[in-house]
């Protein structure tokens, strides 16, 4: 049908945009209140190709369950996208710029599919059938169409949306009413440039560049097949399936597999630790590639590129994303964090969750101006503390032992606090918010700027006197307690009383996590006073501190909360380190004296 032959100007809702966020917004408000008369428009025409030139491919849990669940796509992502093997890591531990081999890096990852899917999206696969999905559920979907101004009304009148119709031989202007717009424009972020709303991002300054490669581009190619060590520890060439991430200091490179037989590959840097301009081209993206990460700059060169695309400084925040005046922004429409944990569909997930509540209150006569503002703020401040938490973090990337430490606070921390939100369909519901408000416990976020604190310490003391401890393989999901937290959160709880008690009981986790991997940390950068933590039973988590000599005038012995046992967390995180051969050769050689 053509976008002329629809015959009503106004609507319910018009989203402006048809990328992820604006498809899943318009699928997910069809499913929830089916009777909202919703128009998409969007610039594209068809043929949508595969492997898009977007980026946004690897999901996790969150956003995986969002797709799967709420917009009631798990057949579909089954049988059209590639199952992930979790996210994988590949850490430097010989403190040369180039790494080393990729057989000699600690890795951290899974060896085996878990229980709960997660997937690799091809953004061309995924949104071209969710345009057919859209027209065949009733949604007035006009292709081709430039949307090239939204006149706001702030009188509970309704807006007009201007545009233009590329698929007439001239181009013809149209218009639409409605009485919400859904801005899920991504980086045009029409109405934020509009309202003069976009603000700065609240981290380190990073930027990328990607690309495609037609085929498998594995990194199990990277390592002799007789390494058979190597190879068994991911049986049956399974880490192709994996987001894999080399990392090195200051930045990472992603290999993403999808399912239309392409590859993508992404370099992601800070700016003041790797200048964008010596990586913003093919030529130079290899020959950067080159001198990172050697091995892999050697597999891709002379490998034709399908497409090149770069983004200088990509992450920002806004003002103002949902208003009393019956508007949204989602996506990349809204804000934008950092791609290094794949959190781009989870915060599409919360926004659009959002938006299709403040509609659901407005068409029900009980629109909430304090609600709108709340769930306003709540989305700029958790992409805010996502990309300062995040891009923190880079700094970590060169050392294997903090950025596992990292790395395991954070699969953690998402897993016992985005997931019970989501999986609970808690973000819009104001009795399930309230049980998850546990007493007697310190809060997610207030650990978590302890626990960066003593990252930041312990990085400082390995790089200075160097560090005791390293890892070759660290199967997180064979962590015993750390996968049992994975289980217990992703699902839905069957009573208030278990959704409260499920969230304090991962505050507690949490206290112990940061006591367990402070032990560690003492092990590995002061190993000689270990023996002084003993017999402690429980610290004062917002007094850790690497400095031996500071322990007793900090309070450090002295705890606030009701101690709990941690040392088994200890153990078992312990049992997946060893010494590095600097420290045995060291031990041997002392035998030898």
């Amino acid at each position: 049908m053509k976008n002329s032959e629809y015959n009503s100007s106004h609507f319910d809702v018009v989203v402006c945009g048809a990328g992820l966020a604006g498809l899943a917004f318009a699928r997910q408000l069809r499913l929830e209140q089916p009777e909202r008369s919703i128009a998409l428009l969007d610039p594209l025409t068809p043929p949508i190709p595969d492997a898009i030139w977007k980026v946004g491919e690897s999901t996790v849990e969150f956003g995986s369950h969002y797709l799967a669940g709420f917009l009631q796509l798990q057949d579909y992502l089954d049988k059209t996208q590639l199952k992930k093997l979790g996210l994988r890591f590949f850490f430097s531990n010989d403190g040369s710029p180039n790494n080393g081999t990729l057989a000699s890096r600690p890795e951290f990852g899974l060896s085996d599919f878990a229980e709960f899917p997660t997937y690799q999206i091809d953004r061309g696969i995924l949104e071209r059938d969710m345009r057919d999905m859209a027209r065949a559920e009733g949604t007035v979907f006009l292709e081709g169409c430039q949307v090239r101004k939204v006149e706001l009304s702030d009188e509970g009148g309704a807006h007009r949306i201007t545009f233009t119709d590329t698929t007439e031989a001239a181009g013809a202007d149209g218009a639409l009413t409605a009485r919400w717009v859904v801005d899920a424009t991504g980086r045009r972020q029409l109405l934020q440039r509009q309202l003069k709303l976009k603000l700065p991002h609240e981290g380190e300054a990073c930027s990328s560049v990607w690309f495609r490669i037609a085929g498998r581009v594995d990194v199990d190619d990277l390592v002799p097949q007789n390494n058979s060590e190597w190879h068994d520890r991911v049986p049956e060439a399974r880490r192709y399936f994996s987001t894999n991430h080399l990392c090195g200091a200051g930045y990472w490179v992603w290999i993403i597999p999808l399912s239309s037989d392409v590859t993508s590959i992404g370099i992601v840097a800070r700016d003041d630790m790797h200048p964008f301009d010596t990586y913003n081209t093919r030529e130079k993206a290899i020959e950067w590639l080159k001198g990172f990460e050697p091995e892999f700059g050697a597999y891709l060169d002379g490998q034709e590129m399908l497409d090149f695309k770069f983004m200088k400084e990509y992450s920002y925040s806004s003002s103002k994303v949902f208003s009393e005046d019956r508007w949204a922004c989602v996506g990349e429409a809204a804000v934008f964090a950092d791609p290094f944990y794949s959190p781009g569909t989870d915060l599409i997930a919360i926004a659009n969750t959002m938006t299709v509540d403040m509609i659901r209150r407005d068409f029900e006569g009980k629109h909430d101006v304090d609600r709108i503002q709340y769930y306003s703020d709540y989305l700029i401040e958790l992409n805010d503390e996502l990309t300062r938490s995040i891009q923190h973090g880079y700094k970590y990337l060169g050392d294997e032992i903090v950025s596992v430490a990292r790395g395991l606070w954070d699969y953690s921390a998402a897993w016992g606090h985005l997931c019970p939100l989501l999986f609970n369909r808690a973000f819009t519901d104001d009795e399930k918010q309230q049980a998850m408000q546990p007493r007697g416990v310190l809060p997610l976020f207030v650990i978590s700027v302890f626990m960066r604190r003593l990252l930041d310490e312990w990085l400082q003391h390995r790089q200075s006197n160097g560090g005791r401890l390293t890892f070759d393989f660290v199967n997180y999901l064979n962590i015993e307690w750390l996968a049992e937290h994975r289980r217990s959160n992703l699902k839905e709880q069957e009573s208030l009383e278990a959704l409260g008690a499920l969230y304090r009981s991962n505050m507690e986790l949490h206290e112990e996590l940061i006591q367990a991997l402070f032990l560690i940390a003492v092990e590995d950068v002061h190993p000689e006073h270990l023996d002084r933590l003993k017999d402690v039973e429980w610290m004062n988590v917002q007094k850790l501190t690497l400095d031996p000599t500071k322990w007793e005038s900090s309070g450090m012995f002295k705890p606030r909360t009701k101690p709990r046992p941690f040392r088994h967390l200890y153990k078992e995180l312990r049992s997946w380190l060893k010494p590095r051969e600097i420290e045995l050769q060291t031990e041997r050689e002392a035998l030898a004296v």
